[in-house]
């Protein structure tokens, strides 16, 4: 246990140890912990961060989120509306910007390959939305 314990605190001491990088006669550039004598010049290392490890599942789980989201909030906008507009409202802009959303992930749906309950599911939406839009835009 004390050989683990000395060896893990030996490791931590070469992470501040400093990098230097050189350039010699034939011109290829060195990196390394200690410089020639005579050419030296320091280098910080930036800390370099991870990109975004979402997953094909988790994105759709995220866009889905987001669709209901949207869903919500127009269903709220529209409940908030007691009478049928005479002009084109805030809810049927919305009830059309939602319906050509449902449009478009069903186009990519049906290029990309789906299940069956995916293509219900879109299917449904869009039928849903169209009927939105006919209520709330005629």
């Amino acid at each position: 246990m004390r050989f683990l314990l000395l060896f893990l605190a030996t490791l931590s001491f070469s992470a501040f140890a400093q990098v230097y990088k050189w350039t010699d006669e034939n011109g290829n550039v060195h990196f390394g912990n200690q410089p020639p004598p005579g050419q030296q010049e320091e280098v910080q290392i930036r800390e370099s961060k991870t990109g975004s490890m979402v997953t094909d599942r988790q994105r759709e789980m995220l866009d889905r989120i987001d669709q209901e989201r949207a869903e919500r909030r127009a269903d709220s906008d529209i409940a908030s509306t007691s009478q049928k507009p005479r002009t084109e409202s805030s809810s049927c802009r919305k009830a059309k910007i939602i319906l050509q959303r449902y449009e478009n992930e069903l186009d990519q749906l049906l290029r990309r390959g789906y299940k069956q309950s995916e293509r219900r599911d879109a299917e449904d939406r869009v039928t849903r939305w169209e009927s939105e839009v006919a209520y709330y835009c005629s």
